[in-house]
């Protein structure tokens, strides 16, 4: 008798401290919202920062692919270090390229000092040096298009690729995040539903022990219930381990200011799911057209496309013959020979054209290959997509039904439960029965716990199939 005494009083002391964690939600801290968790997870979470700082990489990438149209400065000089000629020359440009027509404006500014050989008058200038003033441009291949302005058009898309994959990680975290809450809410909620359960077969030992010791109850009725708190225990213990294990993983996306994981406990476990939400549908393929437009993998196949349309098109500016046309302008200063006074106009043009072009006619064909390629990658995402959202809106009804049914199970079972225990209380039942109606509540609200955490769970995966940023938190 002693021995079961005592090994009641250590299940009344496991049942207090796991249901004194639960009750002391209301007093010691704040339940933990989902928004709090989104939040958190939104600012914190290593695949969202992971992402963000490859969108850094990635405009800093196309900054840049500007530096091919930068303003540059150069300075070349010249001079014999023995010899009988001494001249020397300081030569300095300044120059600017625009994308338009590939043009390249020029200035410059050139000195010489000392005797040349007079194969090298050209390096002659007068007292005061010489300015020239040019312009160049092409007028065939590379008038639109060329490597630059191909690379100034890649890192742009890159840019947009890197900006829609932050996005679609921060959906697929947020979703991750929102599925983890529920998981972690649900195991919480079970675990207070089997502590109760636990508790009530506890108490009821004590009870029996009372009467077995007045000798008005058998003593096979403490073994059998010695029996239930046993396997209560178990699923308490069952439990408690799932929940601690959801904490953990609800750690990743739920964190402290710094960035570092918290796990969650009993203490901050809300007392029940948030208010149920019901999406009403009104139109669903007009919701289903609007979000696969909205998705993140579409664009990125679009941006795809556009990358192979600039590969296209680089490929047909290799088939141009070149074309390249020059006006400069240059005049001497100062007392020098007369040959060099007055000032200089000079038009020059260059011309080339490749006569096998078999470079640009592979380019052409893989980039052509290419699009096809991507045509056939988007037909295949956007049907898929189709399919997922009208599935997940399916999903997500029949979860709603679930739960309304659970909701009366779980109404029906405790109707069913108070009756039996006035039936017990009163002799008109027996232990048995009364055993099986509690633990019938208890399974009634462990289904209907379920059956709230995959309706939230599947309302997750539509606001993420969808690109609900709002509802994602973002």
């Amino acid at each position: 008798m002693a021995v079961i005494r005592m090994r009641n009083s250590r299940c009344l002391l496991l049942a207090m401290l796991v249901l004194g964690e639960s009750w002391a939600s209301d007093t010691f801290a704040d339940p933990l919202t989902l928004d709090e968790v989104l939040s958190s997870s939104r600012q914190h979470a290593p695949l969202i920062l992971e992402a963000d700082a490859a969108q850094r990489i990635a405009q800093a990438n196309a900054r840049a692919a500007y530096g091919a149209f930068d303003t540059v400065l150069e300075q070349d000089n010249y001079g014999r270090l023995s010899g009988f000629w001494d001249g020397k020359i300081t030569d300095t440009r300044l120059s600017k390229r625009f994308q338009s027509f590939n043009t390249r404006v020029y200035t410059g500014y050139r000195i010489s000092d000392g005797e040349f050989p007079i194969y090298e008058d050209v390096l002659f200038t007068n007292s005061l040096g010489e300015i020239k003033v040019g312009v160049a441009l092409s007028l065939l291949r590379d008038r639109d298009f060329d490597q630059d302005r191909f690379r100034l058009l890649d890192t742009r898309l890159a840019r947009n690729r890197a900006d829609l994959d932050l996005q679609l990680t921060q959906v697929q975290v947020q979703f991750q995040a929102m599925s983890i809450y529920q998981e972690w809410l649900a195991q919480g909620l079970a675990l207070r539903a089997y502590d109760e359960l636990l508790a009530l077969a506890i108490t009821r030992q004590q009870a029996f022990e009372k009467r077995v010791e007045r000798g008005d109850l058998a003593r096979i009725f403490l073994n059998e219930n010695q029996q239930n708190i046993l396997k209560r225990e178990v699923l308490v213990n069952e439990t408690q381990r799932a929940f601690i294990n959801a904490a953990q993983r609800l750690s990743f996306y739920y964190r402290d200011f710094a960035g570092r994981p918290v796990v969650p406990d009993l203490n901050q476990l809300p007392q029940d799911f948030a208010e149920k939400k019901v999406l009403v549908l009104h139109d669903l393929n007009g919701d289903v057209l609007e979000a696969v437009s909205d998705r993140p993998e579409l664009r990125l196949v679009e941006n795809e496309m556009d990358l192979a349309q600039a590969e296209l098109r680089l490929g047909r500016n290799l088939l141009k013959p070149s074309l390249d046309v020059s006006l400069e302008t240059a005049r001497d200063f100062g007392s020098g020979s007369i040959t060099r006074e007055g000032t200089d106009v000079i038009l020059a043009m260059n011309f080339s054209i490749p006569l096998e072009r078999t470079q640009a006619r592979g380019r052409i064909s893989a980039a052509q290959a290419r699009l096809d390629q991507l045509q056939y990658k988007q037909q295949r995402i956007n049907e898929q997509l189709v399919i997922e959202v009208q599935n997940l809106a399916n999903d997500i009804e029949a979860a709603r039904r679930f739960v309304a049914i659970t909701d009366q199970e779980v109404v029906q079972a405790e109707i069913m439960q108070q009756a039996e225990r006035r039936r017990f209380e009163n002799g008109a039942s027996d232990f048995f029965l009364l055993n099986l109606r509690e633990e019938n509540t208890a399974d009634a609200k462990i289904r209907n716990i379920q059956a709230q955490a995959e309706y939230f769970v599947a309302l997750a995966a539509y606001y993420a199939a969808t690109v609900q940023l709002d509802q994602l938190g973002l």
